[in-house]
């Protein structure tokens, strides 16, 4: 097996090209097709209830039903707010969705608005996302550091 760069996902390819051209085009199909899904949080607001999955490697978060039926994707590869880029944790509160990534956290409203963006000083890669103290501040896990984080929620 050769290792080689891979221009469209920015990493190297450790599983052959076979693999990698496959999560490539699954990447970029609609319905519902996890590729690498991540943490997963059931978000409520009022009668409505959502599952909402973290795709790491597609970057973006696929939401379901709670039927199982796939609804939407929130987001896309990228740096800006909105966009993700390995998001592996999802909580949801308050009317909210929280979105741990590789180096921050994202705060988005149920249509994917970001409201808050923060990234812990001195991170490495963030993983788990969880609340504290009553919905005001969030536990992340940040497995590269091997500490974890309290940040707190302003909006």
């Amino acid at each position: 097996m050769e290792v080689v760069f891979d221009e469209v996902t920015k990493g190297y390819d450790y599983y052959g090209p076979t693999v990698n051209v496959a999560a490539r085009v699954e990447g970029v199909t609609d319905g519902g097709q996890l590729c690498d899904p991540g943490g997963v949080a059931v978000h409520e607001e009022g009668t409505h209830i959502e599952v909402v999955v973290a795709e790491v490697a597609n970057h973006r978060l696929s939401v379901f039903t709670i039927e199982g039926v796939y609804a939407r994707a929130i987001g896309r590869h990228g740096h800006a707010p909105g966009c993700f880029h390995q998001p592996s944790g999802v909580a949801s509160a308050r009317g909210r969705i929280i979105v741990a990534e590789r180096r921050r956290v994202q705060i988005l409203t149920r249509a994917g608005i970001p409201q808050q963006v923060l990234s812990p000083p001195g991170c490495g890669s963030l993983y788990g996302v969880c609340l504290a103290g009553a919905g005001r501040s969030l536990i992340v896990a940040d497995y590269e550091a091997r500490v974890l984080h309290e940040l707190a929620i302003v909006k």
